[in-house]
């Protein structure tokens, strides 16, 4: 995995390294993937329960992607762990 590899690491930008993307105030978005931007209710309920978990601010955008806002750089490994084994 390109991401975890340490001797490619310092050539990623910080949103490349973190999966997430750096906000003003030093916090971090989450934007999950939505194929198609077709989801199952399960999946929706898996969004919902890391964002609570981790009281993340969520929106729907105008491009219909869900976004989640104020990720601790800290927890972004266990935010995207959660929603990929979700």
């Amino acid at each position: 995995h390109i991401i975890d590899d340490p001797d490619r690491r310092g050539l990623q930008e910080t949103n490349d390294k973190f999966l997430a993307n750096i906000q003003r105030n030093g916090t971090f978005s989450v934007v999950p993937r939505v194929a198609g931007g077709e989801i199952t209710p399960d999946k929706l309920i898996i969004i919902g329960t890391v964002a609570k978990k981790y009281n993340l601010y969520t929106k729907i955008t105008g491009g219909q992607r869900i976004d989640m806002f104020g990720a601790k750089k800290e927890d972004l490994i266990n935010i995207w762990t959660e929603l990929i084994d979700g």
